[in-house]
């Protein structure tokens, strides 16, 4: 459920639909990127549409063509301090050499309000945790012990605590379902099912 991104640097994204929409951060797409290439587990490269960019949640909801793919199911409220979690995504590029996303463990540290040097104006709070979150993961799961959609691995950190961050999926919930369940204007974006 976790692929890799191709933007301006290698990052990760994470299917939230088996229509094949996945979520990513912003800021490791181009500023005007209409398409970015993708790479699933197994080696298969696709490319994928930007269907909606989040700007004030650093987040942007991408499609890849086709149908049936494994996706994580969103939880829509903020886990706890001291839960398990795993931060999966293609750490250091790890897709290249072995067609698979980098899993590690960890657990929820904190739940942290963004600081204000941050562009992350939309967000209340991040989730803390010390599972490894290292460059090429950012935009991959953090997912707790029951595979479960707890939010997207980020580039934000604390300079007081120097953990890694997750924007949390109860952050963008309702923006996500209620584009989800709203009919689409344009015929090739289908309105997104079962969030």
């Amino acid at each position: 459920a976790v692929a890799a991104v191709f933007g301006d640097q290698p990052a990760s994204g994470v299917f939230i639909s088996s229509k094949g929409h996945l979520l990513t951060c912003l800021n490791v797409l181009p500023a005007s990127a209409r398409e970015v290439k993708v790479r699933l587990a197994g080696g298969v490269g696709l490319t994928a549409r930007v269907v909606k960019r989040y700007p004030r949640k650093n987040l942007a909801l991408l499609q890849v063509p086709g149908d049936g793919y494994t996706c994580l199911p969103a939880r829509d409220a903020l886990p706890k301090v001291g839960t398990s979690v795993m931060a999966v995504g293609n750490t250091q590029s790890v897709h290249a050499s072995s067609n698979q996303a980098a899993f590690h463990v960890g657990m929820v540290s904190g739940l942290i309000e963004p600081e204000s040097e941050i562009d992350a104006s939309g967000i209340n709070r991040l989730i803390e945790t010390d599972a490894g979150v290292n460059p090429g993961s950012f935009g991959g799961a953090l997912v707790d012990l029951e595979g479960n959609l707890l939010g997207v691995l980020s580039a934000y950190y604390s300079e007081r605590r120097w953990w890694g961050t997750a924007i949390p999926t109860a952050e963008i919930f309702e923006d996500l379902k209620a584009d989800f369940e709203r009919p689409s204007g344009n015929p090739g974006v289908p309105a997104v099912p079962s969030l």
